[in-house]
């Protein structure tokens, strides 16, 4: 955990900012409800491992319905930089019977550029053999993200205090961003 001054090479990019990851229009040999495991993963410029903005395992796969198509978005770790291109990875199965059953639902590459006209957001629509997503994102010309994690060290959380979470900086020591 830092603390004191904000870092010299903390400086204002342009990043990416994921809202939600629908799935749409299936095709004729699936139907609702799906069982979805996979995942959805972004690697930019900074690091190119992936950063995991959607992760089911087999088994804990996520229901998908028509009426609740969305992917449950648990990521990403660290802020999405769009210094040069972000390439988003879709790899997201429908779980079978059987894990030799498992179908394919999206299996796809797809590259996000600083250049590329997107307006804050509206849905990106991705087609793919077996469905589409749409990816509600914006773009944000001047951020800087930061990870902030916390932990119980004894005990549990109360279920009655729903908790609230404060950040500061040095710089700003009368506003408090939550």
């Amino acid at each position: 955990c830092a603390t004191g001054t904000i870092p010299p090479d903390a400086l204002p990019e342009c990043s990416l900012q994921f809202f939600s990851i629908k799935v749409t229009d299936l095709s004729y040999s699936l139907s609702w409800p799906l069982q979805v495991h996979g995942f959805v993963a972004a690697r930019d410029s900074v690091d190119h491992k992936r950063n995991y903005l959607f992760r089911c395992t087999r088994d804990s796969c996520q229901t998908l319905t028509k009426k609740d198509p969305f992917l449950r978005i648990t990521g990403p770790s660290r802020a999405v930089l769009l210094i040069d291109k972000v390439v988003v990875e879709v790899q997201l199965k429908v779980k079978g019977d059987k894990e030799s059953e498992d179908e394919v639902l999206a299996f796809k590459c797809f590259e996000f550029q600083q250049s590329c006209p997107l307006k804050d957001g509206i849905p990106t629509r991705i087609p793919g053999q077996r469905c589409k997503l749409e990816c509600a994102l914006a773009v944000l010309p001047k951020s800087i993200g930061a990870t902030v994690g916390f932990r119980i060290v004894d005990g549990s959380w109360p279920d009655q205090c729903p908790g609230l979470i404060v950040c500061k900086t040095d710089n700003a020591k009368e506003e408090e961003v939550v």
